[in-house]
């Protein structure tokens, strides 16, 4: 399971999400460019550290700012 609520300030806007993913299940992230899909996986991938927010994989948190 994936748990994830991210807040990152981007030259342009902040990004503020969360979602929660069950094992088994596809994630798909789409938008335009800039939209902010590079910076969500590397915030989850741990090469991006959150403004502030919180990342648990298999209900070990990673982050948490």
């Amino acid at each position: 399971m994936l748990e994830a609520t991210i807040k990152k300030q981007l030259r342009d806007f902040q990004l503020d999400l969360s979602f929660r993913e069950d094992d088994g299940s596809i994630l798909v992230l789409m938008g335009d460019n800039g939209a902010g899909k590079s910076t969500t996986l590397n915030t989850i991938a741990g090469l991006v550290v959150p403004d502030a927010g919180k990342i648990r994989i298999n209900g070990s948190v990673v982050v948490d700012t």
